[in-house]
């Protein structure tokens, strides 16, 4: 999460702690400092090789990568998550929404998407 410390930050993190708790999906913030090389406005380009380093030292099993955007129209916040997975490079939305529902919406649609195919 970019910029965590900031004056919502903590909120933030609460939130997609709830949905975590929810799914009963562990999560792992990266820092600032892990973050700091992506530029905000390419976090839908990041290249594969960053994601797996990233991923590599946060011991984590799988990379969420999204951003947020406050729509005027809807009203309400505007979600894209991507989850790269090798190959496949799933990703989903959702729209006019609170942010609490945003985080859910990415953590459930993580889940849905980490679960194996029997």
């Amino acid at each position: 999460m970019r910029r965590s410390g900031g004056a919502h930050g903590s909120d933030l993190r609460a939130s997609f702690e709830d949905a975590s708790t929810r799914f009963a999906i562990p999560i792992v913030f990266a820092s600032d400092a892990d973050l700091s090389a992506i530029a905000p406005e390419k976090v839908d380009a990041i290249p594969q090789e960053t994601l797996a380093g990233l991923k590599s030292r946060l011991g984590a099993d799988a990379i969420l990568v999204g951003h947020l955007d406050w729509e005027t129209n809807e009203p309400g916040w505007h979600a894209v998550w991507r989850l790269p997975l090798g190959a496949q490079d799933k990703s989903w939305e959702i729209a006019g929404v609170n942010f609490d529902a945003a985080f859910r919406n990415a953590i459930g649609g993580a889940a849905k998407r980490l679960r194996p195919m029997n």
